[in-house]
């Protein structure tokens, strides 16, 4: 998605705060030889936690191993605030019997010990079993439960060492500094219940990790600088316990009360707080106990991708290198759950507008009325190491913002949004008027040399756009599918724009995509290749391949009612559909490799958009059923970001792409939005009508219901049934009057 080569920068050293003045006792400084980072950008199975600005990545047993190449650590703000979390009872590593993360905000493991030796006896593995269980509200909690299954007393010692070494998510992922900050000496309270780790960064910023160890029925126990340990004497079948929690804070943050409520207290926090949003967004279940379990798990993903920020909540593009805010990303998640939950689409256009640029800077590629690509939190972001504070390098991100705030006015009817966001509008109007020249030119990127990205729409990696004979696209660059984005753009605002009685600005937008059509369908549409082409070169040749880019204009409207068919074709093809989705490219491109990164996997999220123009111009679409059928093979039905493009008749499940964040954001909405999608459902509010027009339900659901949606001031609930061949929509809320119309 995103693969950045930068140049680093340095600046100065540091101070302290005061809160850390209540400590008895204060430890050595880490030596800088022990505190280098070591982790490099490589793929192994984990499981993922989130919840707010935590996420923890366990390896697979759920373990933070010391030094571990994997990114593994408890995050925030793009900062890792736990690199060590390593369990053992009495010595020796535990043996995974169940991990399940399956919530989202919490987890289970259940592990058993191996043979050890007590009383000149050994006592066999599965003696002992420790459950585990993780919940991240304020901060990250964990219970430990241990239960003695041996017929004798045992005496068991539970140890928990830990670190941090703060390293920045860039460092994480294999980014080397010339300099880094000070580790600071280690505190322990006066108590001994909680220790605080600290690391003051090289822009005076001091980040804290405060670790608390509690246990009332041990017999013995030890928290030290870098391990807790609890003894426990235990008969047969007794159980003890220990609670752990781990706060992450930033400078002057006021730090929690580290055992002010209890484990059971904050799952049930985390629990409630899931059921009361997911009580206020509409709900899709069928008779499918597969399909349900995958749209359960994007749920439970879109909720674990809220990101609160300063500035309200926004959606984390995907764990563990994107857990901060894009704009493309965001938009198109939140375009895709609009029906289902608009309040999603309100957050991140707020969020948007108030990160709309507002001057010219040539080292982030900001220009006023941009929108922006990717914001970092972390210590090389604020020292300005990394340019995305935030970064505008999208070409795509502004038009598509217009097109998200137009069609959530239109969902929803909220006018009073449309004016409190109008001068914003016209900002990013000028913005894409001044590059586009009024519709004369296309957007392009790449104008100039050496950006920190030098593709710059959805597929960004260096190789992705590419000629004919295999070769690299000459820039500038004008990809297809923008130039469609920016025509939907315009006729948008146009409508939104007569709705604000704005009569001159909606005529002029419908002038210029009127004329921006014309000149697309000379200029792109390639004969040869029966489509458009992925892009335009700098010199207007085209970039003659076959590519999924051109899918995406199916939805805008760009392409007239015949090509959009001859298209919608093509893409079906199968040189193109693998049997688990439309590859990125054809299998007859030079360039094609089912492994490549945008070369010819298949992207989710690159299917839904094409899939929305393919319900409206294909007489039938199997992307759905095939997405369905690539879920079903994954873990808890969870969609990666993307995954191989090899041919379903050759590997029958999708081959893995081994560093596909999963969660990802727009792959999370994607199954939600389909199924949606596929019911043909339109509401005139001013008639209050429901028009149904050729619904499909997946190949092995007979029945679904939707609950909570919102049309207009309503909120619906619908059953679509298949009866003798046909589907039969039903109005679930007979206290609604609705007006039910089926073609």
């Amino acid at each position: 998605m995103r693969r950045h080569i930068l140049a680093l920068s340095l600046t100065g050293l540091l101070a302290s705060t005061s809160w850390l003045s209540v400590f008895a006792d204060e430890l050595n400084p880490v030596p800088e030889q022990e505190f280098s980072i070591k982790a490099a950008i490589t793929d192994q199975p984990r499981q993922v936690v989130k919840n707010g600005k935590y996420f923890a990545i366990l390896s697979e047993t759920g373990a933070l191993p010391p030094s571990s190449p994997y990114g593994n650590g408890l995050y925030k703000d793009d900062t890792r605030y736990l690199s060590c979390w390593d369990i053992s009872l009495n010595g020796q590593d535990t043996v995974l019997l169940l991990g399940d993360c399956q919530k989202g905000y919490a987890g289970t493991f259940n592990y058993a010990n191996k043979p050890f030796e007590q009383d000149g006896q050994t006592v066999p593995e599965q003696s002992v079993l420790l459950k585990r269980e993780i919940v991240i509200t304020d901060a990250h909690r964990e219970k430990f439960t241990l239960t003695n299954y041996h017929r004798t007393p045992l005496k068991i010692e539970l140890s928990i060492k830990f670190d941090a070494d703060y390293a920045d998510m860039f460092e994480v992922r294999g980014q080397k500094r010339i300099k880094r900050g000070k580790r600071m000496a280690t505190k322990l309270s006066k108590d001994r219940d909680y220790v605080i780790l600290s690391y003051k960064g090289l822009d005076d910023k001091l980040m804290s990790t405060k670790i608390g160890m509690r246990s009332f029925s041990a017999k013995a126990n030890e928290l030290g600088a870098k391990e807790g340990k609890f003894t426990f004497e235990l008969a047969p079948h007794q159980t003890a316990w220990v609670q752990t929690t781990v706060e992450a804070i930033f400078d002057n943050e006021e730090p929690i009360r580290t055992f002010e409520s209890g484990f059971a207290t904050e799952q049930d926090k985390a629990d409630q707080a899931y059921k009361n949003w997911l009580s206020s967004v509409a709900c899709i279940k069928t008779n499918d106990a597969d399909t349900n379990k995958i749209i359960d798990r994007s749920y439970r993903d879109l909720y674990m991708l809220r990101l609160p920020t300063s500035h309200g909540m926004a959606v984390a593009a995907g764990i563990p290198w994107y857990a901060v805010p894009f704009g493309r990303d965001q938009i198109i998640t939140a375009w895709k759950m609009l029906a289902l939950m608009p309040d999603m689409a309100r957050d991140v256009v707020s969020l948007l507008a108030y990160h709309m640029g507002t001057t010219t800077d040539t080292s982030r590629e900001e220009e006023p009325g941009r929108i922006m690509h990717e914001l970092r939190a972390g210590e090389m972001a604020r020292l300005k190491e990394i340019p995305f504070v935030p970064y505008f390098g999208t070409v795509d991100a502004t038009p598509l913002f217009l097109i998200l705030l137009t069609d959530y006015c239109k969902q929803t009817n909220d006018l009073n949004f449309a004016k409190e966001h109008w001068d914003k509008v016209k900002r990013a109007l000028a913005y894409l008027d001044a590059e586009s020249d009024y519709g004369k030119k296309y957007l392009v990127y790449g104008k100039v040399a050496n950006q920190a990205l030098s593709n710059q729409g959805w597929k960004d990696s260096g190789d992705s756009i590419t000629n004919k004979d295999g070769s690299l696209g000459r820039p500038p660059i004008a990809v297809c599918e923008v130039q469609g984005y920016l025509y939907k753009a315009w006729l948008n605002v146009a409508d939104l724009a007569e709705a604000l009685q704005e009569k001159e600005e909606a005529a002029r937008y419908r002038k210029q995509a009127a004329l921006l059509k014309e000149r697309f369908n000379k200029d792109f549409w390639d004969n040869d290749l029966k489509m458009p082409a992925i892009a335009l070169n700098g010199d207007g040749s085209r970039c003659s391949v076959v590519s999924s880019n051109a899918g995406h204009l199916l939805f805008t409207g760009i392409l007239s009612p015949e090509r959009s068919k001859i298209v919608s074709a093509r893409l079906q093809e199968p040189d193109m559909f693998s049997g688990f989705g439309i590859r990125t490219l054809a299998v007859t491109a030079k360039a094609y490799n089912p492994m490549s990164y945008h070369n010819g996997t298949v992207w989710p999220h690159d299917n839904c958009m094409i899939a929305r123009g393919l319900i409206k111009t294909s007489e039938k679409t199997d992307v759905l059923n095939a997405l369905l059928a690539a879920a079903n093979t994954q873990d808890q039905g969870r969609l990666p970001e993307l995954y191989c493009g090899f041919s379903r008749e050759d590997a029958k499940i999708p081959l893995r792409y081994p560093v596909s964040c999963a969660p990802q954001a727009w792959a999370a909405a994607t199954i939600p939005n389909l199924i949606f999608e596929n019911l043909g459902l339109n509401y005139i509010a001013s008639r209050n009508e429901m028009h149904v027009n050729k619904p499909h339900l997946p190949q092995n659901v007979d029945w679904l219901e939707i609950e909570n949606l919102q049309a207009g001031d309503k909120k619906l609930a619908l059953r679509f049934a298949k009866e003798a061949g046909k589907i039969k929509v039903l109005n679930l809320n007979p206290n609604i009057d609705l007006k039910i119309f089926q073609n």
